[in-house]
């Protein structure tokens, strides 16, 4: 079951203040994601379950040197300053309820002091301020065009970073699969639009698509269906494969057999327990009537989730 991409896309505001106000404003303009945030398995995370080390996102500021930024990009022209953010890690909905493309956002905001020369351009860097590049942008105008600001010790640069994911589509993928024992027709849903917040592959945690915030620890699939439930024996937070450059991971939900036949309705991420109460942040499979599973038969449903960049890498 190969689904339809989760985009990302990004954009810088820079604003420049003195004791009486903001003096330069630059309004909100696109950036450019890299190729290695997308090979990354959680581009704008600082840890990830699965993948050791504890890698630290800064905001950083490029003066003096103008290049084109371009996808295999790994440093700015001229970085003179970087500071910690935090990582992007809880998105909250920006569209309407119930609307797709579904959008939802994490932003970030750094200010920084002391700092003087003609600032040109923008990064985001995983792993500190020498880290990998994610991001990448020129400082720009309100038409969109390349600019330089001129600031002095005495003034403070605040950078706001917005990150953002956009669902395409309720349904993420659907199709039959031919069983000796009938067909498995399925629909698998994207997170609800209705939730004020997205998980897992919404919230570009690449490795961990089906998995939700720290505080859901120890989630688990569930079968549901026929009067009963009962949870899987895969993990949530482990990939059944992850490959980054081709912006695709394989997650299995697997199901040990018992000895009664089934008519599993569908398949859900529950947090605590086996009711129909799961978070509906990251994605669902639903089971068209008319399967059975035989008593003593496993279930294993794998699905492959994709990512890119939405528009021309904006």
């Amino acid at each position: 079951m190969k689904l339809k991409p989760t985009l990302m896309r990004g954009s810088y505001r820079v604003q420049v203040l003195e004791d009486e106000g903001i003096v330069f404003d630059s309004g909100e303009f696109d950036n450019l994601i890299t190729d290695a945030a997308l090979e990354d398995p959680g581009p704008f995370q600082q840890q990830v379950n699965g993948f050791s080390g504890v890698h630290y996102i800064h905001l950083c500021l490029g003066a003096g040197v103008v290049t084109t930024p371009a996808y295999t990009d790994t440093d700015l022209g001229n970085q003179i300053a970087t500071k910690a953010s935090g990582d992007f890690k809880f998105f909250t909905r920006e569209s309407a309820a119930g609307v797709y493309p579904a959008i939802y956002k994490c932003e970030r905001e750094v200010e920084f002091t002391n700092i003087s020369g003609d600032l040109s351009e923008l990064g985001i860097r995983k792993g500190g301020s020498t880290g990998t590049l994610m991001s990448r942008s020129l400082i720009k105008d309100g038409s969109g065009n390349p600019i330089t600001i001129t600031v002095t010790d005495n003034q403070t640069v605040r950078v706001t970073y917005t990150l953002y994911s956009i669902i395409p589509d309720e349904v993420l993928g659907s199709g039959t699969v031919s069983t000796p024992h009938g067909d498995l027709s399925y629909t698998i849903y994207a997170a609800d639009s209705n939730n004020t917040t997205a998980e897992g592959i919404h919230a570009f945690g690449f490795a961990q698509p089906m998995y939700g915030s720290s505080s859901y620890n120890g989630g688990s699939y569930y079968l549901i269906g026929g009067g009963y439930s009962r949870s899987g024996s895969s993990s949530l937070g482990t990939p059944y494969s992850f490959d980054g450059a081709s912006r695709q991971v394989t997650v299995r939900a697997s199901f040990d057999y018992i000895e009664n036949d089934q008519t599993p309705e569908r398949v859900q991420v529950s947090y605590s327990s086996s009711s129909n109460s799961s978070s509906r942040k990251v994605p669902r499979i639903e089971i068209d009537p008319g399967f059975t599973l035989p008593a003593n038969y496993n279930l294993e449903l794998d699905l492959t989730f994709t990512w890119g960049r939405y528009d021309s890498g904006a």
